[in-house]
């Protein structure tokens, strides 16, 4: 049995004030039949069940639930994590979800999304990079509580009679044409957004979720995360931005410690008006403080499995096709002040 559990928040954020609480829910798929589920708060086992409250006395901090599933013989079945922090009352903020795509359907929400960039022609690609693939809409299936962008080794003739050697899936609430007076499918200013999601490992493979404007330039952007296909345990969080006299402007930073192939994983940015923060499985990993340059214009949402590149190289012999870039969720919420 391979990972069979799935942890819903039932639309909270993963964090809350000192004194409040949280419950957890376990998304039992129908295929694992009689388990048990515990659950463990930092190491600790503390209930068993399908759903967990926690206590009402944590104090300020990052916290950590493991749920794990056993058989009725005892043999270990999957287990999954999630963590959440609790907050001093002087952080307190109320927060609104105003999107989400739990991706529980059999096909893609296209009220939420288009499969491929404004300059959709039957397909598109990222020039810019001199990526390798030309993304298509049936790259993107949606199954089991997931949706996955599947990269494939497969030649395909684009418009302009260049023919490209793969196929790959993006998901975006970006525009579905260059005609700006049409709405996109989803734009905040300012917010938290979260992906669930584990990542393909392959040379030439790089998965990303990340933050482009509605102006249809390609700056102010904000990369949640980008990853590697051959440094699986490697996230890359990184804004592009255009200084006062237009000169391009550019900030990052890398963090190792865990391997994003292997298990399911959160990546977050929490964009403010004066700040930005980047979240690898709840804990802050990096932040840029330069209010000037933080974004104040609406963003719309992509996540998308590029193939080659400048930055990742070329495929290899090692690559496996098909991979794919599975997400749980993807989320965001903002502030009501």
């Amino acid at each position: 049995m391979n990972d069979p559990i799935a942890v819903a928040m039932s639309g909270q954020k993963p964090e809350f004030v000192v004194g409040g609480t949280m419950t957890v829910d376990v998304s039992v798929p129908p295929e694992t039949g009689n388990v048990v589920y515990v659950w463990y708060l930092n190491g600790i086992s503390v209930a068993a069940g399908t759903s967990y409250t926690t206590p009402t006395d944590l104090i300020a901090g990052v916290y950590r639930i493991d749920v794990t599933s056993f058989t009725p013989d005892g043999s270990r079945a999957g287990s999954t994590t999630y963590t959440f922090r609790v907050l001093d009352l002087d952080q307190d903020s109320n927060w609104n979800l105003v999107f989400e795509d739990e991706f529980n359907g059999t096909s893609l929400d296209t009220n939420k999304w288009t499969t491929c960039y404004w300059w959709d022609r039957d397909g598109c690609t990222n020039l810019g990079n001199n990526e390798l693939e030309w993304y298509q809409p049936d790259d993107v299936l949606v199954c089991g509580g997931t949706v996955k962008l599947r990269a494939q080794r497969r030649e395909i003739t684009a418009w302009d009679g260049t023919t490209y050697d793969y196929t790959s899936g993006m998901i975006t609430t970006g525009r579905e044409s260059s005609d700006k007076t049409l709405p996109a499918k989803f734009l905040f200013q300012y917010g938290y957004a979260e992906i669930r999601a584990r990542i393909p490992m392959g040379k030439g493979l790089w998965p990303a979720f990340w933050l482009l404007p509605a102006t249809h330039i390609s700056r102010p952007e904000i990369d949640v995360m980008e990853i590697l296909g051959d440094e699986p345990n490697t996230v890359h969080m990184n804004f592009h931005y255009l200084n006062a006299d237009e000169s391009r402007g550019d900030s990052g930073k890398v963090w190792a410690g865990t391997d994003f192939f292997t298990g399911w994983h959160t990546i977050a940015v929490d964009w403010q008006p004066d700040y930005i923060i980047w979240y690898v499985d709840g804990i802050e990993r990096w932040r840029f403080m330069d209010a000037a340059r933080v974004p104040s214009e609406p963003l719309y949402l992509i996540a998308n499995l590029a193939v080659g590149g400048d930055w990742p190289g070329s495929p290899d012999a090692s690559t496996p096709f098909p991979s794919y870039f599975e997400i749980d969720y993807i989320r965001v919420w903002t502030r009501e002040n």
